[in-house]
């Protein structure tokens, strides 16, 4: 898009109607977390301030459980535990955002995706080593053990579709592939309590964005390694989650990892991201043909 947000990468965005998202927190250049809240109105380009994170952090899983946009855990840089928690509308943020709630542990650079009323906390890096267990909440206080990642990873791809969850790529911290970009395709079947490798990508992807568009899959951006230093890539891929087949459906203006992405109808938004490991400030949107 023509217009410009502030450069942030692996903050969290999240959609609040079909012309607004918000904008919380991430990595400014220098390695430095904020605690910004912006809204960025899609129709104009323009970015409001409308509030400031209890703590500043980046590398947060998030997801909109009824009206709470929750920023769970996430990198400050320390790794945090502390769930916060934040009402917005089209218009401004309604009360001051707050911490509500803690994870059983800290945990950054995992992913949110809501089901069913349900915010799963999938993959991530507990300071130490990848943490397996995927969690579920509805209120940011209490948290269920669903099930445990056969491969734990940071830095998925996760999407849900059909009321499961699919988990791509990522980057393994134990075992031989320790340190590197991963290319399994797990899948967590929330009513069986239940996770499993079920097939392998083309290739490494870690840093990348899955999205579900008219029950299709597509994964978007990412590195193909797990160096910070490393290209990261433009494909738009349509992904067949059984099997890991990738096919190519077009390329982004600018070659992005980490950078979160929103759906409206047929139409993704992906907001800043890194090329290799120095924030963008770039919107762009890839609409999805029938």
């Amino acid at each position: 898009m023509p217009w410009r947000v502030p450069q942030v990468s692996r903050e969290a965005v999240l959609r609040v109607d079909d012309t607004h998202v918000t904008v919380l927190g991430g990595l400014r250049a220098g390695g430095v977390s904020s605690g910004e809240v912006d809204l960025l109105d899609l129709a104009s380009g323009t970015t409001r301030r409308v509030g400031t994170l209890a703590l500043p952090v980046h590398d947060a899983a998030t997801g909109l459980v009824g009206t709470q946009e929750m920023v769970v855990g996430g990198g400050a840089p320390t790794t945090l535990g502390q769930v916060q928690t934040v009402t917005v509308s089209a218009t401004a943020v309604t009360g001051r955002p707050r911490v509500t709630g803690r994870l059983p542990r800290p945990r950054s650079d995992a992913t949110g995706v809501t089901v069913g009323g349900r915010l799963f906390i999938v993959g991530g890096y507990d300071g130490s080593v990848a943490d397996p267990m995927v969690l579920a909440t509805t209120n940011g206080r209490t948290f269920t053990d669903v099930a445990d990642l056969p491969v734990p990873v940071r830095y998925p791809a996760v999407v849900t579709l059909g009321g499961v969850i699919y988990v791509l790529g990522g980057q393994a911290t134990q075992g031989p592939d320790a340190g590197r970009a991963v290319d399994v395709v797990q899948m967590i079947d929330p009513a069986r309590r239940s996770a499993r490798v079920m097939a392998h990508l083309p290739h490494p992807l870690t840093g990348a964005n899955a999205v579900p568009v008219a029950g299709v899959i597509y994964l978007l951006c990412g590195r193909e390694t797990a160096e910070t230093t490393a290209t990261a890539t433009h494909s738009i891929d349509r992904l067949d989650p059984h099997t890991g087949h990738l096919v190519s459906v077009g390329n982004l203006p600018v070659p992005v990892s980490n950078a979160p992405a929103v759906v409206t109808g047929r139409t993704v938004w992906l907001v800043g991201g890194e090329t290799v490991s120095t924030p963008q400030p770039y919107v762009q949107r890839v609409v999805i043909t029938p």
